[in-house]
């Protein structure tokens, strides 16, 4: 059996925040829990449900967290140009909450060399060259690229590699001397650890130390795959401040007849509970 704490009544104070309302799952725990002096009627109530393990049921109890698709809706390989949609996928069609904005996402685009961001409803469309996103300290790994030279040395439409000349005779590596807390670290070992971060998404060809000239290569599917991986951390990490699943009002009528705390199959509770997304 596990036990379900259900709220009776809207929130208020600090509950404001996440919305909770009446029928908004709290949380779930294993049969037999301690319950706290206020957890129960007249502000919860408490649902029990036979025969079932509480973490099948627990993802009831999280905030409701955007979601999204992307979709590529034209591409030019000779240029590396894309035209990019971005929607949302867990959004509710009646009150609008959880779809996509512009400024949920347009500072992170241009960031990525996203240019001409248009809204729709519910949804962002931009272009991307690749090139453009290959020259952002977003794609290097946050570095700066201030003193850095970047150009392109050659691309392969029909590949889509891209293979990038980085100047960096402009970077300072002063070292560091051992401290209390440190080691010594070598303007070498600077420039090495420089050079590392360079390859997160792309391949080091050459690296030449006197001139501090690097060549690496890198492909359309690293630079789009490293961006979508920002955009999905991004765009899913937006909360929509409220609770995603409720208790249908319904079954709140019968708990409450019965004192606040009941006892029902998970049949029930499957069928009483409401999606937000989607009402």
């Amino acid at each position: 059996m596990c036990e379900i704490l259900v709220r009776a009544v809207d929130g208020s104070g600090v509950y404001a925040i996440e919305g909770p309302k009446r029928g908004h799952i709290v949380v779930v725990q294993p049969d037999g829990h301690t319950w706290g002096t206020k957890e129960c009627p007249p502000e919860f109530f408490l649902v029990k449900i036979p025969g079932v393990a509480p973490e099948g049921l627990r993802q009831a109890c999280g905030l409701w967290k955007m979601g999204f698709k992307f979709t590529v809706v034209t591409s030019v390989p000779v240029t590396d140009t894309h035209t990019i949609k971005l929607e949302a996928t867990r959004f509710n069609p009646n009150t609008g909450e959880g779809k996509i904005s512009r400024t949920m996402v347009e500072n992170f685009l241009i960031a990525w060399g996203g240019v001409n961001i248009a809204v729709a409803d519910n949804a962002v469309t931009f272009d991307i060259k690749i090139l453009d996103a290959i020259m952002t300290k977003k794609f290097w790994n946050q570095q700066r690229i201030d003193d850095l030279f970047l150009s392109e040395k050659s691309y392969v439409p029909a590949t889509g590699v891209h293979r990038v000349e980085v100047a960096y005779a402009l970077r300072d590596f002063p070292g560091v001397p051992a401290g209390p807390d440190n080691d010594a670290v070598t303007p070498e070992q600077q420039r090495q650890n420089f050079i590392k971060s360079l390859q997160v998404n792309a391949t080091l060809i050459t690296d030449d130390p006197i001139n501090k000239i690097a060549v690496l290569e890198t492909t359309r599917a690293k630079v789009r795959d490293a961006f979508m991986d920002e955009v999905r951390q991004r765009v899913e990490s937006i909360t929509v401040k409220r609770r995603r699943w409720v208790v249908a009002e319904v079954l709140m009528d019968q708990i409450e007849a019965a004192g606040g705390i009941s006892i029902i199959n998970q049949a029930t509770y499957n069928g009483a509970l409401i999606d937000r997304t989607t009402v």
